[in-house]
């Protein structure tokens, strides 16, 4: 009886690191994609003659980026949700 008591308190107290350390990084890539096109301005056909390699590296950071907002309600969901019966 004791010992499955202590089996179901171990199990309850085992982390899923990877699953955090991916939230964590979705996070972080949430606040790029609000930094790069909210913060700075944004782009204009003039920009993209003055500099096309900053403008190309910009919009390939915020597609990269942009998945992470799925990624973290994915994630937000799965371990926030307590099912009951």
């Amino acid at each position: 009886m004791k010992n499955e008591v202590l089996n179901k308190i171990k199990k309850r107290e085992m982390r899923d690191s990877n699953m955090e350390l991916l939230r964590i990084v979705a996070m972080l890539l949430v606040l790029v994609t609000h930094a790069d096109f909210k913060a700075l301005s944004t782009l204009g056909i003039d920009d993209y003659d003055l500099n096309a390699t900053s403008v190309i590296l910009r919009f390939l950071t915020e597609s990269a980026s942009i998945i992470a907002v799925n990624v973290f309600v994915l994630l937000t969901g799965w371990y926030g949700i307590k099912p009951r019966i």
